[in-house]
């Protein structure tokens, strides 16, 4: 009797230094909008997310998995594209305007039903299809996991000796697996494009 009492108070204990932990509490209670607010290297991410109106995506229930761009990958892309989305555009009827449309395309581009870890990507190429029912190719083959944009074209990519751009870059995963109580979060390194 002795031997299952203790045996039962070792489980329970481990169980209630479980829960105790605070990033198990944090990855239960905060959704995909909490987390990214919580973490600094999202910050531009959420700030576009914000302008366009695009956070109810990121909260709703249903798992979701997000290969969200860091402030790396804001600071690495085309200033005109981005000035673009956030109404900060000098010409055109829509300056001072966000363009919440194309922010809302732009964000379900990275966004992915169901939960995926970056463990199911190891050894392989896998097909996710966005919210927006655009394909992207996690190639879990390599280190870093790289994620192909559908349009690679408005990716940065390397310049050829007469300047011109031969080759996109994929958005590597920079941080995989950031638990949120509705899915995953994957940092990356660019933008990914609609």
């Amino acid at each position: 009797m002795n031997g299952f009492n203790r045996r039962g108070l070792l489980l329970a204990g481990t169980g209630l230094a479980l829960l105790g932990s605070p990033a198990v509490l944090r990855a239960q209670t905060r959704t995909l909008a909490d987390t990214l607010a919580a973490d600094p290297q999202f910050s531009s991410l959420l700030d576009l997310m914000t302008r366009g109106s695009a956070l109810d995506d990121l909260r709703q229930a249903a798992p979701m998995t997000l290969f969200a761009p860091n402030n790396a990958a804001f600071e690495g892309a085309a200033a005109g594209q981005l000035n673009t989305l956030r109404g900060q555009s000098s010409s055109g009827p829509s300056a001072g305007t966000p363009n919440r449309q194309a922010i809302s395309t732009l964000i379900r581009n990275h966004l992915v039903p169901g939960n995926h870890l970056s463990a199911e990507f190891a050894g392989g190429d896998r097909m996710l299809t966005t919210v927006n029912g655009s394909t992207l190719k996690v190639a879990g083959g390599s280190t870093p996991i790289v994620v192909t944009n559908t349009k690679p074209a408005l990716q940065p990519g390397g310049q050829a000796v007469a300047g011109l751009n031969v080759a996109a870059m994929p958005a590597q995963i920079v941080r995989a697996n950031i638990l949120a109580s509705n899915g995953v979060i994957h940092a990356v390194n660019q933008i990914i494009w609609s």
